[in-house]
């Protein structure tokens, strides 16, 4: 069952320990308006995908295909 909108981010190698550890970060992505979500990795680098719900609690269901 999905009961939240969440936030899908792009975050590099460097923003993605930002992010973990509560820091301020960069990203691409956001609010996800729409069931599927298409983000284009701008450069050349070791990418990972959070899926975030802004700190509030719920229930998502995801899935990430790379073409």
């Amino acid at each position: 069952m999905v009961d939240k909108q969440a936030n899908v981010l792009l975050l590099d190698s460097s923003n993605f320990n930002y992010y973990r550890n509560l820091q301020s970060f960069n990203y691409y992505g956001g609010q996800a308006l729409s069931e599927r979500i298409l983000l284009t990795v701008p450069y050349d680098a070791h990418w990972f995908i959070a899926i975030d719900l802004g700190g509030e609690s719920g229930h998502i269901n995801s899935s990430v295909s790379v073409a």
